[in-house]
């Protein structure tokens, strides 16, 4: 899992930041002491931006959590509507938004954890199971339908892009 933010300076700017009018110094001072951090309703998520939360108020500055969903995160990182999401899976599940915004966000080099897994389980008592192509063989037992979670997050995306490749007979929900 990748931070998609330099966390020791405390600041992202778009590439575009440059470009914006300066304004004067006491708004400046007063606008570097703000962060605005996205927090994805997961609950490492919430654990990891309130550790944030913490650090960082007990550094002087004034935190705000954002709820959002991880696409509307990434926007509003290049949009500067944010200045940190400290979340993001790499090299798989969250690489359609890298590559979308790799040019406007700043990604951090190093993972803070490195050995995140993502994929889909069946429960253990399901010995017919063992792989993705073993699904459409027992589409009955799960009423042709994978269960996922937040509409929009990198293991979504994945999904239904396995579901393709495998060509799969199921709805992902």
């Amino acid at each position: 899992m990748y931070l998609p933010v330099l966390l020791l300076s405390c600041s992202l700017r778009s590439n575009n930041a440059s470009d914006e009018s300066s304004s004067s110094s006491d708004e400046s001072n007063e606008n570097n002491s703000k962060i605005t951090i996205g927090q994805i309703n997961w609950p490492e998520n919430i654990a990891v931006t309130n550790m944030w939360k913490a650090i960082l108020e007990n550094e002087g500055y004034d935190v705000e959590l954002t709820l959002v969903e991880m696409g509307p995160q990434m926007a509003s990182l290049a949009e500067g509507d944010l200045d940190i999401a400290p979340e993001i899976w790499l090299p798989v599940q969250d690489k359609s938004y890298y590559e979308e915004y790799k040019d406007s966000v700043d990604f951090a080099e190093d993972p803070w954890y490195e050995n995140g897994k993502v994929g889909l389980a069946v429960p253990e008592y399901m010995d017919d199971i063992n792989s993705i192509e073993d699904l459409n063989e027992n589409k009955d037992k799960f009423n042709g339908e994978i269960t996922g979670f937040e509409p929009g997050a990198g293991t979504m995306i994945t999904t239904e892009e396995m579901i393709d490749a495998y060509d799969l007979d199921y709805e992902l929900g």
